[in-house]
C-alpha cells in the first residue's frame, strides 16, 4: 500500500511517507523503511526482530528438569562402582 502523498515520514516530516511499519506502525519515508522477507519494518523494529533471542517463559522449566536428570543420571554413574561391588560382595 503506498502512503505518498497522505502522510510524511516520522522521522523526516518534510519527506513523502512510503510504507508503515509492521512492528510499531510509524510511517517512513523510503530511506528509513527496510524491507525484509516482504514486510517493510523500521530500522528500530528490523533490529529488535533480527536481535538473538532470550529463553522464553516455556522454555525455562524445560531446563529445570533437564538439569534434575542430568544431575541423577551423575549420581548414578558415580555410585554405580560401589553398587557393583556391593552385589558381588552379596552373592558369595
Amino acid at each position: 500500500m503506498s502512503l505518498a502523498g497522505r502522510a510524511s515520514c516520522a522521522v523526516h516530516p518534510e519527506r513523502h511517507g512510503s510504507a508503515a511499519c509492521v512492528g510499531c506502525k510509524r510511517i517512513g519515508c523510503v530511506e528509513c523503511m527496510t524491507r525484509w522477507e516482504g514486510i517493510h519494518y523500521c530500522t528500530r523494529c528490523l533490529a529488535a526482530r533480527r536481535a538473538p533471542r532470550r529463553l522464553s517463559s516455556m522454555t525455562l522449566p524445560w531446563l529445570g528438569w533437564l538439569v534434575v536428570i542430568a544431575a541423577g543420571a551423575a549420581a548414578s554413574l558415580v555410585m554405580l562402582p560401589t553398587l557393583l561391588a556391593r552385589l558381588v560382595e552379596l552373592s558369595r
